[in-house]
């Protein structure tokens, strides 16, 4: 697996790009990099973007290994708990319709999964715009 991953403060975004063959042990230690970074800002919400990636290797039991990481190491999003997973193949939006119904229940993230960048940040994006009206 080839990963890395940029901060962009002025959109609040941790942008994470991955290729090559996926596994839980991966993304962890791509994720605890990310933490342990000092421009890391607990508002980020996260933009993640497969190119020429395989899910080979996550079945629902790696997945479900990854979310019990992200729960015990607080790798998950805190304060802001969106993401946007960019990936157009096919074959790997099952299994990662899988991850986003898992790890709303797990990790109380919302995600949606994207066919290209602009449609993910587009989102991302809208939620910032969002005013909250006060409860009545």
């Amino acid at each position: 697996m080839q990963a890395c991953y940029k901060f962009e403060p002025v959109n609040r975004l941790c942008v994470y790009r991955i290729s090559g063959a996926v596994t839980a042990k991966g993304l962890l230690k791509l994720f605890r990099s990310a933490r342990d970074d000092a421009g890391w800002a607990e508002e980020m919400r996260f933009l993640t973007v497969l190119e020429n990636a395989s899910l080979a290797h996550m079945d629902t039991h790696a997945i479900n290994e990854l979310m019990i990481g992200m729960q015990d190491e607080s790798l998950g999003p805190q304060k802001r708990p969106q993401a946007a997973i960019v990936c157009n193949d096919q074959l790997s939006r099952g299994l990662l319709a899988f991850w986003v119904a898992a790890s709303a229940n797990l990790l109380g993230t919302q995600e949606k999964v994207f066919d290209t960048e602009e449609e993910a940040r587009s989102w991302l994006a809208a939620d910032e715009a969002v005013i909250p009206l006060p409860a009545r």
